[in-house]
């Protein structure tokens, strides 16, 4: 049986192993996915010598395929043999391949993004996205974008850390589209940058967990009934911004599609062969609160 997982922390409440788990059901494929807890150090090189450790059970075949949730995925670019552009890019890995011992990064999520807009006959192609977050998913998000012939990109970030990367890593994008970045607690900027925005994105973690029922979306007002808003959270199924997108007239979709197309993704790197979404969607919403 191959053995494919995921290294993140936490990692016991990610709805992955179920999603792959139903797929290799469906597609009568002797293979299981697990859930590891990887990166729990508290300092930096420990949290690289935890992912070093599992990254060697790749290497030696005793995992064939692996996805990485934070704080792994920007630690894995550094023990990588070939990188996919798109994880180049973001200088961020969510899925890794073993073969005859060498290690292949890519990123997904920004392909599960524009897999979830397609769903909706939504073509990134000359279109102007607004994304606020420029975290790992955000990341994922704007680059895949650029790659898609995005138009324009108009990022906000509150000041940072990740707004320092985001700034240094737009510049390897400028060339294929109009890119640019501003502090997300700037309103007025925010409200001019929004309000002729063909897609909106949040990417931030306002909407989930501790922070449910919060937004940036500081007034519905500001809402171009035309655009269509996007949300990267899929728990709960409508987060305070798409609540306030839904009814200020606006096309809403949540995260749910972009986490199972990313999967798929994966899925197909890994085993060649389509994941059954159909019967993976019934088996995440029976896990996904509405």
């Amino acid at each position: 049986m191959n053995q494919y997982g995921l290294f993140a922390y936490p990692s016991k409440h990610s709805l992955s192993p179920k999603m792959h788990n139903r797929a290799f059901y469906e597609l009568e494929i002797d293979a299981n996915y697990e859930a590891y807890d990887v990166g729990m150090s508290e300092t930096e090189e420990g949290r690289i010598e935890e992912l070093k450790t599992f990254l060697d059970k790749m290497r030696e075949g005793r995992i064939i395929g692996a996805n990485l949730s934070m704080p792994n995925k920007s630690i894995a670019v550094r023990f990588m043999d070939e990188l996919s552009e798109t994880a180049r890019l973001t200088n961020s890995v969510n899925t890794i391949l073993s073969k005859d011992g060498k290690l292949y990064g890519y990123s997904t999520d920004g392909i599960g993004f524009e897999r979830a807009l397609l769903d909706k006959n939504i073509n990134l192609s000359g279109k102007k996205v607004v994304l606020a977050g420029c975290g790992g998913a955000g990341t994922a998000i704007y680059v895949r974008c650029a790659l898609s012939g995005a138009k324009e990109i108009v990022l906000f970030n509150r000041s940072g850390k990740r707004f320092d990367e985001a700034k240094e890593r737009i510049k390897s994008l400028k060339d294929r589209c109009d890119i640019k970045l501003f502090n997300l607690l700037d309103r007025e900027v925010l409200e001019r940058e929004v309000k002729d925005a063909d897609i909106l994105v949040n990417a931030t973690g306002l909407g989930m967990g501790d922070c449910i029922g919060k937004t940036w979306v500081y007034d519905s007002s500001i809402l171009n009934p035309k655009t269509v808003c996007f949300d990267a959270i899929y728990n709960p199924f409508e987060t305070r911004f798409l609540e306030m997108a839904k009814r200020r007239g606006c096309d809403t979709i949540n995260g749910l599609m972009m986490l199972i197309y990313q999967g798929a993704e994966s899925f197909k790197i890994w085993t060649g062969r389509e994941m059954p979404i159909d019967r993976v969607l019934e088996e995440i919403k029976m896990n996904v609160k509405s």
